[in-house]
């Protein structure tokens, strides 16, 4: 959901096609907020869509939640508490749910790159902003016309 359709694959391609689409949305990739929002808000239309079938569905949506809040905690511990790597790895691993191997190659880019996971923050701010705007219409129209799985 996150990477294809409706995510990212979906978003950069509409974008391509959309004319005289403002500059700041055609070139998304240097949105962090405005795209990665936007893929945050299409893992939770997994839920309308009906797509996650099984509790192992929805326990791998949640593993991203988990996995995104963890690299938030180990980005600041490591650039304003100046955790160890070793520190940062075992966390990262623990409250991540990562194994060792993939914790190390992230806690290595965070160190590389400080505060890339903040990017979750504007996301997630971003993504809550979608969930709004689409309820108005809904409750409008009472999902008419694009009938929302939740009101079947």
């Amino acid at each position: 959901m996150h990477e294809a359709v409706p995510g990212h694959h979906m978003q950069v391609a509409r974008a391509a096609e959309v004319e005289k689409l403002h500059r700041w949305r055609s070139m998304g990739s240097r949105n962090v907020a405005y795209t990665e929002g936007w893929a945050l808000y299409a893992e939770k239309l997994g839920f309308d869509l009906g797509l996650y079938k099984d509790p192992f569905q929805h326990y791998g949506h949640l593993q991203a939640e988990l996995f995104r809040a963890a690299r938030l905690v180990v980005d600041t511990g490591i650039h304003a508490y100046n955790w160890p790597r070793d520190k940062a790895i075992a966390y990262m691993a623990g409250q991540g749910g990562l194994d060792q191997d993939f914790a190390v190659s992230e806690v290595d880019r965070y160190f590389s790159n400080p505060s890339q996971a903040s990017d979750t923050c504007s996301a997630s701010a971003s993504s809550s902003s979608c969930a709004p705007v689409r309820r108005g219409p809904r409750s409008e129209i009472r999902c008419a016309r694009f009938p929302c799985r939740r009101d079947r």
